[in-house]
């Protein structure tokens, strides 16, 4: 389990590549740690050296695509760590079922993603890339010196998040998304969080508990996690709660994007290099090719995720220049898109 001077580094690490790396050192950094993840990937892992065969690896933005369907069939030669599908597998579904998330593989921490896209997949990650991910996520997640509370709903816990409450700053409490409703309004009204993280789905049936006077919680902020957050959503909490709705944007391919002070999502440039595909040169929408810059158990290099992201063109009053999404559409494979009879654009249905 990282230790707390390694999360700090990290934190540290993290608010100073916010700061520092903007426009053109930005696009140097990204190109210099994709090309550090290319020669790894060649190096540890048989499925690339197989998917890369005849391809100039030092044009690493132009290498083929890999989708999670790839990254399942082939596991145990993607990863680098070692690890077989048929035990991860065990392991984790195991975990789901006894509800313990701390159990690890050679000291690897192991987990199911939610399965929003209909294909749950597995997600690998060591001890060093812990401490990182918790550094990280605290730096851009905690927005003010001040303690917090955290109460976490997630379908399922893991290690990850289990390090983040590790400090006297931070208190923080996972809740199981399968108790009952009741059980868990009890538990907020006793702990009373700070910062009050979950699905827009379970949020909204806090918010409905709340206007029943049944749930007595004033937050700072709201973070939506694992779903789309609808406006109306946002709008019902916002004002339900009287607090600021931000989001974080994580998938099993990695950590993607999350709110600033001003509440803009931000893609976290310095985590991942993402590549905005047009589905039409007059779509807004665009499916992200994502090249994470610093995992290794499981490296994703010019990986195509399902989604569907509208960046915003407003520059941020917060003052970075990482792009902003406007909305998280949905999944690609939730839109069909059929011509228009006579011409112009493509009619989406959905």
């Amino acid at each position: 389990m990282p230790n707390l001077p390694q999360i700090l580094y990290h934190f540290i690490q993290a608010r100073l590549r916010q700061h520092l790396l903007q426009g053109e050192k930005l696009l140097e950094f990204q190109n210099r740690k994709a090309q550090e993840r290319v020669r790894f990937a060649l190096e540890r892992s048989a499925f690339y050296r197989q998917h890369w065969q005849n391809c100039d690896v030092t044009d690493w933005q132009n290498l083929p695509t890999i989708n999670r369907h790839m990254m399942m069939q082939h596991f145990d030669t993607f990863n680098t760590v070692g690890i077989g599908k048929k035990q991860a597998l065990e392991l984790a579904t195991r975990a789901e079922q006894e509800r313990d998330f701390s159990p690890t593989l050679h000291g690897v921490t192991v987990g199911l993603s939610s399965g929003t896209s209909g294909h749950r997949g597995i997600f690998l990650v060591n001890e060093a890339e812990q401490a990182a991910w918790t550094g990280t996520i605290l730096a851009r997640v905690l927005h003010t010196v001040q303690p917090e509370r955290v109460a976490f709903f997630l379908r399922s816990s893991s290690n990850l998040y289990a390090n983040v409450g590790r400090g006297k700053a931070i208190q923080f409490r996972y809740f199981d998304l399968i108790s009952p409703l009741e059980g868990v309004i009890a538990q907020l009204n006793a702990f009373q969080p700070t910062l009050l993280v979950g699905p827009p789905s379970l949020l909204v049936r806090l918010a409905a508990a709340f206007n029943q006077n049944q749930l007595h919680i004033r937050p700072r902020r709201i973070i939506a996690v694992a779903e789309i957050l609808s406006v109306t959503d946002q709008m019902t909490l916002e004002v339900t709660f009287q607090a600021p709705v931000h989001q974080i944007y994580q998938a099993t391919e990695g950590f993607l994007a999350a709110s600033c002070v001003q509440g803009r999502l931000h893609l976290q440039e310095d985590i991942v290099a993402v590549q905005l595909e047009e589905f039409s040169p007059h779509a807004a929408q665009k499916p992200p090719i994502l090249t994470d810059l610093w995992r290794q158990s499981q490296p994703m290099i010019r990986y195509a995720l399902n989604d569907i992201l509208v960046l915003d063109p407003r520059a941020c009053p917060c003052g970075s220049s990482w792009r902003v999404l406007e909305r998280i559409e949905g999944r690609s494979d939730d839109v069909c898109y059929f011509p228009a009879r006579g011409g112009g654009p493509a009619i989406a249905l959905f």
